[in-house]
């Protein structure tokens, strides 16, 4: 995977996340990634983009639900910490990831 789809997916991906209405966690200080909150009907998930993945595909979805248990009664996120990361390795391309992932954050804003 060239770095210039791993920085299209990053792009994209975090255009998913403005687009259903995120916006940057001014909580958490880093230079290098926009980290967002997102107020979602299983309440507020946490989310950054990460596309360093060497050659081993385009990119990461971090996230977490700060009400894990919440939930876990419709994803299939770490019932503690509310991880609920989307990875997208060798295999996917940045239409497939893009798409996948907006899936999965439609399907938790409905």
């Amino acid at each position: 995977m060239s770095q210039h789809e791993r920085q299209d997916f990053i792009d994209k991906a975090n255009g998913v996340i403005y687009g259903f209405g995120g916006v940057p966690d001014r909580d958490v200080l880093d230079r290098n990634v926009t980290h967002w909150k997102l107020e979602t009907r299983l309440g507020l998930l946490r989310l950054h983009v990460d596309g360093d993945l060497n050659e081993f595909g385009i990119g990461i979805v971090y996230t977490r639900f700060d009400e894990a248990q919440r939930a876990l009664c419709e994803v299939d996120c770490h019932s503690v910490l509310g991880k609920w990361n989307h990875y997208y390795i060798s295999g996917w391309t940045v239409k497939e990831a893009i798409d996948d992932f907006t899936f999965w954050i439609r399907r938790v804003m409905t």
